[in-house]
């Protein structure tokens, strides 16, 4: 309750290729901030309080933009858009400057919203682990190339499946279904495994990700899934041959097996406290963690923090 009328900050900091006449096209340390806040008794935000954009050429911070709820938008000198161009008054209080100077042809600002675009997440209001099937059903009879990638995985990983189709069937309506080994009939992908379900939701997500080169964003991705699974998974981000764009994934587990593959740099941990606070911290941080620790054994010892308590 005491936070409802406080603002919602969000600060991140990425390497990007943006703005690069000036750079020889090699990617640059960015800043974006974000506060949101709220003007009524509303649970969710209604208008930008604060938001700024930096970079640090030559380690040292500069704002190429940065805007104040109550005073006029400010840019960079280096931009191509004017601090003096009328279009910045007409900035929507509920929108950011990102968005709107790129809805108004500002080509740097193209750029980046495309650039934010690549991110790929399973995160959203109506279901935060699985999108409507069907939306998937469509993505996948759109797309074939996909459906056939995630037929061949469905094989890889064991699960008795042959392939997975996407059809029309006798109601006109697109259906996904399941050919299995030693079964006449196929199955629809609402009888399938839990685990066999949610691959088929992930993959579309992952592999978009590592097409482009951008940003995965899973919560939950080992839900329901063997932890041979979840570790071929995080191998395509490490791989050349199935990561040529370097692209990342961001993602929240809970079988610690996995902690037996991940060096300290890439695990943190999260910790509620009983008043609902939620935080992180990486393992790297904690004192005494050798590269060469076994990170699923300091776990459940408690070393690492995170143990839920129970009782």
């Amino acid at each position: 309750q005491e936070a409802l009328e406080k603002p919602t900050r969000i600060e991140i900091e990425f390497d990007a290729p943006w703005f690069a006449s000036d750079t020889q096209g090699s990617n640059r340390v960015f800043r974006y901030t974000v506060e949101l806040v709220r003007r009524s008794a509303n649970i969710f935000p209604d208008a930008v309080g604060y938001e700024a954009l930096h970079d640090f050429p030559k380690g040292r911070q500069r704002r190429l933009i940065e805007r104040h709820f109550d005073r006029p938008v400010r840019l960079s000198k280096n931009m191509s858009i004017k601090p003096s161009d009328n279009r910045l008054a007409f900035v929507p209080a509920n929108a950011s400057v990102l968005s709107t100077l790129c809805r108004i042809g500002v080509d740097e600002f193209s750029e980046i919203i495309e650039g934010f675009k690549q991110i790929q997440m399973n995160i959203s209001p109506i279901n935060p682990i699985r999108p409507d099937t069907e939306i998937m059903t469509d993505f996948y009879r759109d797309n074939p190339q996909v459906a056939e990638q995630v037929s061949n995985e469905l094989r890889r990983f064991d699960l008795g499946i042959e392939r997975m189709n996407v059809e029309s069937w006798f109601d006109e309506e697109w259906h996904l279904s399941f050919s299995h080994f030693g079964l006449s009939e196929d199955i629809f992908l609402e009888s399938e495994s839990a685990g066999a379900r949610h691959i088929v939701y992930v993959l579309p997500t992952l592999n978009s990700s590592l097409e482009s080169g951008g940003l995965a964003v899973i919560d939950n991705l080992d839900d329901c899934m063997h932890p041979e699974w979840v570790e071929e998974i995080l191998s395509w981000f490490r791989r050349q041959d199935t990561n040529p764009h370097n692209a990342q994934l961001i993602c929240s587990l809970h079988n610690i097996c996995v902690l037996d593959d991940l060096e300290k740099e890439l695990v943190y941990i999260f910790e509620k406290k009983p008043s609902g606070i939620s935080f992180a911290y990486g393992v790297r941080d904690v004192v005494g963690i050798r590269r060469t620790s076994n990170l699923q054994k300091l776990y459940r010892g408690g070393v690492l923090g995170g143990l839920p308590g129970i009782g």
